[in-house]
C-alpha cells in the first residue's frame, strides 16, 4: 500500500492532519489531496443510507472542485 493512501486511511479514522503530514511525509497539496479524497468518502458513507444517494454525481461533483 502505498503512503498516499495509508494517509487516507489514517485521516478518514480521524488522526490528526500534522501527524499524518509528517508520519507519511506529505507535500501541502499532497494533503490537501488526501483531505479532498476523505471528504469524498465521509459524503459516500454518510448518505448511502439515502435511497436518492447517488454515486455517480457525488464523484461528478467532487472532480469539478
Amino acid at each position: 500500500m502505498s503512503n498516499f493512501k495509508q494517509a487516507v486511511s489514517w485521516l478518514f479514522h480521524s488522526e490528526h492532519e500534522d501527524e499524518v503530514q509528517e508520519r507519511f511525509d506529505l507535500t501541502a497539496q499532497q494533503l490537501e489531496d488526501a483531505i479532498s479524497i476523505v471528504n469524498m468518502f465521509s459524503t459516500i458513507h454518510r448518505e448511502s443510507a439515502n435511497e436518492e444517494f447517488n454515486i455517480h454525481n457525488t464523484v461528478h461533483d467532487w472532480s469539478k472542485k
